[in-house]
């Protein structure tokens, strides 16, 4: 028996909880939209609605979205000028507090203190892989 496609059917709060476990186990969105009965569109545009509100609501970093969804940092500050561009007047907001920026300075610091200790990593196994292939 196959199950009836949602595709116009609206988000409801199960099926984006089920979208956000599909995401953070790294199904690709080919098997997401299969698993909901939605296009891949379908899905790429949730995902794009997702972080436009946790940028909104909760006021998250871009590094800090962009992992969770899955999208890339421009994707996602993408997703967010388009929210603004299709209801300006609903985000009039004061510009960011000092503290808010002083924060998001503070984490994209750590964010590049993490990428460097990745590539010290990756240069480790770099060298150890040469220094094997070459017989020292």
């Amino acid at each position: 028996m196959h199950s009836k496609s949602r595709t116009d059917q609206p988000w409801d709060i199960d099926e984006i909880r089920k979208l956000i476990a599909n995401l953070y186990s790294k199904k690709s969105i080919k098997e997401i939209a299969a698993d909901h009965k939605r296009t891949v569109a379908a899905i790429q545009a949730q995902q794009r609605e997702m972080a436009a509100d946790y940028w909104f609501n909760d006021h998250r970093p871009l590094y800090e979205i962009a992992q969770f969804t899955g999208l890339s940092r421009t994707v996602v500050a993408n997703a967010i000028r388009q929210r603004i561009l299709s209801n300006p007047s609903a985000y009039q907001e004061a510009p960011p507090s000092s503290a808010d920026l002083k924060q998001e300075i503070v984490d994209l610091k750590q964010e590049i203190m993490s990428l460097k200790q990745d590539v010290q990593e990756m240069l480790t196994c770099i060298n150890a892989i040469y220094k094997f292939e070459s017989g020292e």
